[in-house]
């Protein structure tokens, strides 16, 4: 991630949930406009689907819980919850 930072100007870089489980790239996100769209764990199970999660591979429920405290702790400057949010496939 820093490298893509370092490189970008005007751009937007889109991230996976488990980032902020590294304290250097919570670090690097500490200077930037971040945003944190949100959603309930079970809409995040159900659009993951089959698809391998290493973080999530135990225990999900925990494993979400662990990750939303992380991120509530402030590493994003604005959060949009998901009610607003609307899920659109890109298959």
């Amino acid at each position: 991630m820093r490298a893509a930072l370092d490189e970008a100007t005007d751009a937007v870089i889109a991230t996976g949930g488990g980032i902020v489980c590294s304290p250097d790239a919570r670090e690097d996100l500490a200077h930037e406009f971040t945003l944190w769209l949100d959603c309930d764990d079970e809409v995040i199970l159900a659009r993951l689907g089959d698809v391998e999660r290493p973080l999530l591979a135990e225990r999900p429920a925990e494993a979400l819980a662990k990750l939303r405290a992380i991120e509530s702790s402030g590493t994003a400057k604005f959060r949009v919850p998901g009610s607003t949010l609307q899920h659109h496939s890109t298959k």
